[in-house]
């Protein structure tokens, strides 16, 4: 390490006691650490142990990944999207291996669930991969299960009590506070119902409630995690962000054009959810100005005008596109 790196580390390590205490007896921090952001198979496997076991694992590589990428802010020399970017995928990481340790851990009592799914959601700025230094986890969990199926454990519990207990295991792994401090700080209150809802739900109650209940900014919420999750799998494949694909391309010259200027025009963005709420609300609001229902009229007629015309621009870039020849 060059003399004016070893500065800067010092300089470091005094304005910030945590850092000294992420790197003392830890993570080599050095220049290497700077060119290496942790990834996703960088998180621990399943060290086999108990409860106290696992969350020590979990904390110890939190803390050498957490070293890592400061090192690497503090050396920047590239996008601090990258950053985010890996500090998500390490959050992955570590919350597949504390998945992994919460179903052994479980199984030790309740065994296992035959049939039975369950998924954990990231949402906010994990699902956005998005995450900072600073940002806890929203997560959602679901389960799914055959109707009356049981685990096959010493205790056998029915599916909607048995994943309760598996979502409440993982929690503890992850956000629990030990000795060696929480592993990531998890937020569940962004699921339906909130903190009075229960902390795993069903996949069919939920479905049913954001069709039938849900705010519109639930909604919202998931069109955008949605949306953020096709550029998040394709970073993980190894593929930029940007969406383009020279097999999308239209053949014809004129289509081509059309389609560029479709897209810098964004009108089809209208019938979009974040977007439609505000014209809904602004025609909302010019509807109580004027006392009739002209502006709300004249939106609806808009958008299946807009939602007409996508559907046949879509069908005529796909038939127009070089993957069909």
């Amino acid at each position: 390490m060059n003399e004016g790196m070893s500065a800067r580390l010092a300089m470091l390590k005094t304005a910030s006691p945590y850092f000294a205490g992420l790197v003392a007896g830890g993570p080599d921090v050095g220049p290497g650490s700077a060119e290496a952001l942790p990834a996703k198979d960088d998180a621990p496997p399943d060290p086999g142990l108990e409860l106290a076991g696992c969350q020590q694992a979990l904390r110890a590589a939190k803390r050498a990944g957490l070293a890592r990428v400061i090192w690497w802010e503090l050396g920047l020399s590239g996008d601090i999207a990258a950053s985010a970017r890996a500090l998500s995928a390490w959050a992955d990481g570590l919350l597949e291996s504390a998945l992994t340790m919460a179903e052994r851990l479980t199984a030790e009592r309740y065994g296992a669930l035959p049939g039975g799914s369950f998924a954990v959601v990231g949402l906010g700025k994990l699902g956005g991969c998005e995450l900072n230094l600073g940002s806890d986890v929203d997560l959602l969990f679901l389960w799914q299960a055959p109707a009356g199926a049981m685990s096959d454990g010493r205790r056998s519990v029915s599916a909607g009590e048995y994943y309760p207990h598996l979502a409440r295991m993982l929690i503890r792994l992850m956000g629990e506070r030990t000795v060696d401090g929480a592993c990531w700080k998890m937020d569940m209150r962004l699921r339906p119902g909130g903190d009075g809802a229960p902390i795993c739900l069903n996949l069919d109650a939920t479905l049913s409630h954001y069709q039938e209940y849900g705010q519109t900014w639930e909604r919202a919420m998931l069109v955008k995690a949605e949306t953020d999750n096709v550029v998040v799998a394709r970073s993980i494949a190894g593929l930029p962000a940007s969406h383009e694909d020279e097999a999308l391309a239209p053949t014809s010259t004129g289509l081509a054009r059309a389609r560029k200027l479709a897209s810098v025009l964004g009108v089809h963005r209208i019938t979009h959810a974040i977007e439609l709420s505000v014209l809904i609300l602004i025609a909302a609001i010019i509807d109580t100005i004027r006392g009739d229902l002209l502006a709300t009229r004249v939106l609806v007629v808009t958008c299946l005008v807009v939602a007409a015309l996508m559907v046949a621009a879509h069908l005529v870039a796909i038939m127009a596109s070089r993957r069909l020849r």
